[in-house]
Formats: C-alpha cells, sequence, structure tokens
C-alpha cells in the first residue's frame, strides 16, 4: 500500500512537471494521426491560416524527412515548416507558431486532464481498501495508464528516454489488466488463466527487450534506422499486444458474466462493459466514423480522449457501488443524457456524413435541407429514445426496470382487485421481490386482539417473528409515517430493552427496512422489507415508490376490512332473522305447552276442588284452591315480568336493575354484587335507554348463567352527565371472542348480538371482552337521550 501511494504521488509530480514543460511550447493547431497524416486542425489556428488541412500526409519537417520521435516543437521556436502531400500534389506550408491562450493550453492538453482523472480514481480506491489484494491490483494498473498518458507528451515530443519508458509501461500494463480481470469481478473459473498470465508476461517481456533494441538502434543513428529491429520503432507489435491484453481482459469479463453463480459480479462485469462502451463511443462517432469516410475530424481528439475517463469511474461504481448511495440517482440521470447524447450525435453523425459520402456532388441546398430534416426528425425522437435509455441504464443497474408511474399505476390496479389477505401478499412478492428486487416482504397485521403484530403474508421471513403494536418501535413507525430504515430505528429505540429484542431477531431475519401501513392516524399494519438483490441499495426513486405503495397496501387491508365488517354484519343480520323466527316458534311452542300442562292443569284442579264443596261446606278444599290459584297468579307475573319492562313513571333505572339483580341472585343462586355511582338524572334519561340497558342486564345475567360457570357476578351502574356506563364482570370460563358476532348467532346465541344492537340503535356501544379462563366482561356505553326514537319495549 505503502509502495502504491508513493508510485502515485512520484506520477503526480511527474505530471506536474511534463504540463508544465509543455506550457512553454509554441501552438500550431494540428493533431497527428497514424502514419504521418494529419488528423484534425483546430479552427482559426495558425495552421489553419497556413492551409494545412485534415487528411494531409507529412513528408518533411523543417526540411527534415518526418520521423516518429522527433520533436517538431521548441520552446523558443518561432515558425514550423512543412511539406505535405494532398490529392498527389506536394505542397509547402509556413506555419507561424504563437504562444497559446490558457484554453488553447487546456485543449491541447486534454490527455492529461484524463490522467488527472484516473489518478484521482486510483488515489479514492486506495484509500477505500488500502488492504484489499483485488484492489490494489486494479490501483496499479490505473496508475501505469496515468503514467502511459503523463509519458505521452514527451514521448511526442521526441524524447528518446520517455519513448522508451512508456513502450515498457505499455506492455507492463497489457498483462496486469488481464491478471486483474482474473480476480475481478471475481476469481476467474477459467482453468488456464495462470498460464495464460504467464504467457502474457513472458510475451511482454520478449517485446520489451526487442523494442529497447529497436529505440536504441533508432534513436543512436542520425538517420533514419533500417531493418527489422528499426521496424518496431512506430510500434505496430507492440500496440497489437496491448489491444490483444484488452481484448482478452474484455472475454474475461464476458466469461465471467455468463458462469458465475453471483448476480453481484455479474451486475459488476455488465457495469464495467456499459462504461467501457460509452468511454469509446465518443472515439468511434466523432474521430473512427470520418476517418472512415474521409472526412475531417467533427471534434479534438481531446474532447474524445475525456470520455475515458469514465472506464476508471465505472471501475469504481462497480466495486464500490453500495457506498455512492447519495450519488447514485446523480449518476442514473448523467448516465442517461450522456447516452442519449451520443445517440443523437450518432444518427445526426452518420446521417449526414453518409449523405455527403454517397452523394458526393449535392448542393450545398440539399444538404441543407437534408440536415435541417434530420434535425427535425432527432428531435422527434429524443423523448422515445430517452425512455428507452432509461430503461437500458435502470437494467445495468439495478437488475430490473421500473419507473415511479407504471410501478404505481400496475401496483394500483392489482390492489383494486385483491379480495382476501392471500391476495395482497401475492401481489407484494410479485412486485416487491419480483419487480423491485428486495430479497424478502412479510405483511404483518393484527391479532384477533390487538395485541401483537404477526406475518400474514410474504416471502423470506419467518412467520414466527412478531412486533408489539404498543411497543416503542411501532410507536415511532407510526409518529414517521414513512419507510425508516432497520438500523436507525434500532438505534432510536435503545431505551426500550423489550423493542430491541423484538428489532434484534427481526436483524438476524434480514431485515432492512420498515413501512407503516397507516390511515388516518391508525396503523393497520406494517411491511418488513430484506435488503436488495445483488447488494443493490434503496435509492430515492425506491423510497417514492414504497411509500406510494404503502398507502396503496393501507388502503386495500381498510377495504378488506370494511368487506369483513360487512359481510359479517350481513350474517349476522341473516342469523338474526333465522333465529327470531325460530325463537318465536320455540316461544309459542313453551308458552302453550307450559299453559296446556301447568296453567291449564292447576284450573282443572281448582275446579274440581270448589264442585267439591258445593254439597257441603269444606274449607280445606277452598283453601287449597285458594293456593294453586296464588302460584298461578305468581307464575303468570313471572311471565309478564319477563316479557315486558318495568314502568318507569313508578320507578328509577337504579332501584330496577338492582331488584332485578336480587331477583336473578334468589332465583338462580349465583351471587350478584350491583353497586351504582353518580347520580340517577331521572326524568331527562328516555324511557328507550332505561328499556335497552334493562335488557342488556338481563341477557347479560342470563348468558352468566347459561353459559360463564361462574361463581360471581359484579354489575356496575355509572351515571355521568350526558352518558349512562353499564359494566358485567364474570368470573367464569369466558370464550374467545369473534372479530364479528354473527358466529354466534348462527349458533343460537342470540345475546350477545341483541346487546349490541340495542347499544349501537342508541348511538352508544357494547364491547365484549373475553379470553378462554379469564371470564368475560361486557361494557355498555348509551347517551342519556336515544338516538331517536323506538318502542319503549323491544
Amino acid at each position: 500500500m505503502q509502495a502504491l501511494a508513493v508510485l502515485g504521488v512520484a506520477i503526480l509530480f511527474g505530471g506536474c512537471a511534463a504540463f508544465a514543460y509543455y506550457a512553454t511550447l509554441p501552438y500550431a493547431g494540428f493533431e497527428f494521426l497514424r502514419a504521418a497524416r494529419i488528423g484534425a486542425v483546430v479552427a482559426g489556428s495558425p495552421a489553419e491560416a497556413a492551409g494545412l488541412r485534415a487528411g494531409d500526409v507529412v513528408l518533411s519537417i523543417d526540411g527534415e524527412p518526418f520521423r516518429f520521435g522527433r520533436a517538431y516543437l521548441r520552446p523558443d521556436q518561432e515558425t514550423l515548416r512543412l511539406t505535405v502531400q494532398r490529392d498527389g500534389q506536394r505542397l509547402a506550408l509556413e506555419i507561424a507558431l504563437v504562444a497559446p491562450s490558457p484554453i488553447e493550453r487546456f485543449f491541447t492538453s486534454g490527455h492529461l486532464v484524463v490522467a488527472l482523472a484516473f489518478w484521482s480514481v486510483a488515489m479514492a480506491v486506495l484509500a477505500f481498501k488500502p488492504r484489499d489484494p483485488v484492489a490494489q491490483l486494479f490501483v496499479l494498473v490505473m496508475l501505469l495508464g496515468v503514467l502511459a498518458l503523463v509519458l505521452w507528451l514527451p514521448a511526442d515530443l521526441g524524447l528518446a528516454w520517455a519513448s522508451m519508458l512508456m513502450t515498457a509501461v505499455v506492455l507492463a500494463l497489457g498483462p496486469l489488466f488481464v491478471h486483474f480481470h482474473t480476480l475481478f469481478p471475481e476469481r476467474s473459473k477459467f482453468r488456464g488463466n495462470r498460464v495464460l498470465a504467464r504467457g502474457l508476461y513472458a510475451a511482454a517481456l520478449i517485446l520489451w527487450l526487442l523494442a529497447t533494441a529497436s529505440d536504441l538502434a533508432y534513436y543512436l543513428q542520425p538517420a533514419p534506422a533500417n531493418g527489422w529491429l528499426a521496424s518496431l520503432a512506430p510500434g505496430p507489435p507492440i500496440e497489437v499486444f496491448f489491444s490483444l491484453c484488452l481484448l482478452i481482459g474484455l472475454l474475461l469479463l464476458v466469461h465471467s458474466y455468463f458462469v458465475t453463480n453471483s448476480e453481484t459480479s455479474r451486475r459488476r462485469a455488465a457495469l464495467v462493459f456499459v462504461g467501457t462502451a460509452m468511454a469509446l463511443m465518443p472515439f468511434v462517432i466523432l474521430i473512427v466514423i470520418p476517418q472512415i469516410l474521409a472526412a475531417p475530424y467533427l471534434a479534438p481528439t481531446w474532447l474524445a480522449m475525456l470520455a475515458l475517463i469514465l472506464i476508471p469511474l465505472s471501475y469504481a461504481y462497480a466495486i464500490y457501488r453500495r457506498d455512492l448511495l447519495k450519488l447514485d440517482k446523480a449518476i442514473n440521470r448523467t448516465t442517461v443524457f450522456y447516452l442519449l447524447a451520443l445517440l443523437l450525435t450518432g444518427l445526426y453523425v452518420g446521417f449526414s456524413l453518409g449523405l455527403r459520402h454517397v452523394v458526393p456532388n449535392a448542393s450545398p441546398g440539399t444538404i441543407t435541407l437534408a440536415d435541417a430534416g434530420l434535425f427535425v426528425g432527432l428531435v422527434l425522437l429524443a423523448n422515445p429514445l430517452k425512455q428507452k435509455t432509461q430503461v437500458f441504464v435502470d437494467r445495468v443497474l439495478y437488475g430490473g426496470w421500473y419507473n415511479y408511474q407504471s410501478f404505481i399505476s400496475r401496483s394500483s390496479e392489482a390492489l383494486r382487485d385483491a379480495l382476501d389477505v392471500p391476495g395482497i401478499s401475492e401481489l407484494l412478492e410479485k412486485y416487491v421481490v419480483g419487480t423491485m428486487r428486495f430479497q424478502a416482504v412479510a405483511l404483518l397485521l393484527p391479532d384477533s386482539r390487538g395485541r401483537a403484530l404477526l406475518v400474514r403474508g410474504g416471502r423470506g421471513f419467518d412467520n414466527t417473528l412478531t412486533l408489539s403494536p404498543q411497543g416503542a418501535a411501532v410507536r415511532l413507525l407510526l409518529d414517521n409515517g414513512r419507510a425508516v430504515d432497520q438500523t436507525a430505528l434500532r438505534d432510536r429505540v435503545v431505551a426500550s430493552p423489550a423493542a430491541r429484542r423484538e428489532l434484534a431477531a427481526w436483524s438476524e431475519a434480514g431485515t432492512q427496512m420498515w413501512l407503516p401501513l397507516v390511515q388516518q392516524d391508525e396503523l393497520l399494519g406494517l411491511l418488513a422489507l430484506g435488503s436488495k438483490q445483488a447488494d443493490d441499495f434503496v435509492t430515492q426513486g425506491d423510497l417514492d415508490i414504497l411509500d406510494t405503495l404503502a398507502q396503496q397496501v393501507a388502503g386495500a387491508i381498510r377495504r378488506l376490512q370494511l368487506v369483513d365488517r360487512l359481510q359479517g354484519r350481513i350474517e349476522e343480520v341473516q342469523a338474526l332473522g333465522r333465529q327470531i323466527l325460530a325463537l318465536q316458534e320455540r316461544n309459542q311452542h313453551r308458552l302453550s305447552r307450559e299453559l296446556h300442562d301447568l296453567v291449564l292443569q292447576d284450573l282443572v284442579v281448582v275446579k274440581n276442588l270448589l264442585e267439591q264443596t258445593q254439597g257441603s261446606f269444606k274449607p280445606e278444599k277452598i283453601a287449597q284452591a285458594r293456593q294453586i290459584l296464588l302460584d298461578l297468579a305468581g307464575y303468570v307475573r313471572t311471565i309478564m315480568f319477563e316479557l315486558r319492562s318495568p314502568a318507569w313513571e313508578d320507578t328509577d333505572l337504579r332501584s330496577e336493575l338492582e331488584d332485578y339483580a336480587l331477583t336473578f341472585e334468589d332465583k338462580h343462586g349465583l351471587p350478584v354484587l350491583f353497586q351504582a355511582r353518580g347520580e340517577d338524572p331521572g326524568t331527562p334519561m328516555s324511557d328507550e335507554v332505561r328499556t335497552a340497558l334493562y335488557r342488556i342486564l338481563q341477557e347479560s345475567l342470563n348468558n352468566v348463567r347459561s353459559h360463564a360457570q361462574a361463581q360471581q357476578v359484579e354489575v356496575t351502574l355509572d351515571f355521568q352527565p350526558d352518558r349512562v356506563r353499564l359494566e358485567v364482570r364474570d368470573d367464569g370460563v369466558g370464550f374467545e371472542v369473534p372479530a364479528y358476532l354473527g358466529g354466534h348467532a348462527g349458533e343460537g346465541r342470540l345475546g350477545l348480538v341483541s346487546m349490541r344492537e340495542r347499544a349501537e340503535e342508541l348511538g352508544g356501544t357494547c364491547e365484549i371482552e373475553s379470553e378462554s379462563g379469564e371470564g368475560t366482561r361486557v361494557i355498555v356505553d348509551v347517551p342519556l337521550a336515544a338516538a331517536g326514537d323506538g318502542e319503549a319495549d323491544r
């Protein structure tokens, strides 16, 4: 690591020295191509003023035959004399050199800007992972690339040592590039990688020895060297070898992409491919295509070279993408617009230059009209191309494509059709796991008693995991109302040991994020999300989608609750109707049977007793008949007491309920503790309220006697300024209270449903709390005045 840092600092100082020397050179305004051909002439430059054109072949410079490596500019030089060949003619040109402006100097030293970018990326990687062998090898490759760019300037000016050193750097860089790709994005499974690496290193050494001998023969002779060694001077074998190494490295990337089982490695390979393609496309569009069509360069070489910065950046982004969360959105948008600009430029260049090449004698008006039509067509294509480019970039960066509008539209339509919780869970798997590429998702909903949030569906989480609705973690989620990271949530509940234990279990399960499902400040449930696949991170776009998705899921759950509640009420009403008819039939049969078996039989007995006293006075017969009539009167009074409510004008609610409780205790032997609080308002209380509370107490005590197996009952009547509250509590066996009472109605147990119906008809509530083994508690709360007119007796 220290050696790489020292090398980096040395290269930085060397680059600064090279730039300082280059700044002293005069400015000509042209660029060389291979085979001594002029590649570009800057508009308004001294070269253009002297008549130099792109495509001219340089035969001599300052009277000496053109020779690679020989300096054609010196700090004190004022003119540059060229002999060029153009269209079969030899032309002598003299360029009046000038001192360059700062902008021109920046343009002509563009490769040093590229070198500085490479150096910055290398040093950043070294700072992030100073002890990672793969990162160190990457830094070495980058620094050698920087050194090659720095040496390019003095080598181009004809300095022999720079040319020889640049040859050595390029020959070392090629095998190192291949070696790096045997380890990145993962260790290569190619069996011959060691043999390949050793062969490339050996070939590089041989080429270096040959090139060094050739360079010595080339530079030590006063005239251009001849022979097979001198043929290496321009460097074609070296360039071929370096290009071959680049190709092998890219092929290793392709091999890794198709054979790896790691989605992360596959993504990294794709990112590097796209970054490399983006770096090379400006060369192809601005330099290669015009060269093929024998047209002038469309831009200076330095401008195309700036795109090479994307190569190290793509590698760094592929390696450290998770550390660039805040920059991801900017990178995404920049990549889209960069590719869009390249596509539009490529289309324009290809069509425009192709037209000029195919129709060389076309009139200027025709060319102008064609260019205008092409421009309009590209404007119309811009938006569709942008959408397609965004899809492509999202697939490369995230492994899949989705945007806010399309995702929300599809998920909203699907959730509207969800009929139950399993259907919602299936949709969450499809969109959150399948489309957004989260590894796991869990839908947590409250249990029937609201004491725990349970996993009701999803994928990737254990169904035994729970969360307390009253815990600190859930309260924070409800207060926040939006997506919260698991780590941030855990850090904010440090004061709650119970919440920390709950969240620790979820952390072990791989939870990364929580989404509260809230409607009208009520927590309907939670969504737990795992990490994203292929080590991706959650972007701001993902958070926007998740927040909207949480609202949609909450709305779907609320709709299911309302539908479920309505269905329960419908079932209750249907069951009530059936049971009322059955009850009426049973009561009629019971009354008919009892009147026949008891009342009618006793009346026959009384008739016979009275007939026995007609002939003679028999007091004992009359007394016996009298007692039977008294018993019948008591029985009829009991029936009337059960069937008809008290006459409220003669009594108050407290007295009547207490009398009934005492009568119930005497009749059934079940202790009833009655207590009242507050003052009975008397007249302001409507008869409907009194009757409803009286019937609810009747039904509650009858339920306790029939089902609770209780040892004692407590009845509490609480008068408040505008309400009255009745509570009946027993210590019986209890039962599991269903979400809706229709099931109990269907089982013939009308009492619970009728109590609730009476309370709600008056604008009040009736809550039933019970658990197996812990007794039952009925709480009725109604206003003193009825919600509407009703029957005094129901």
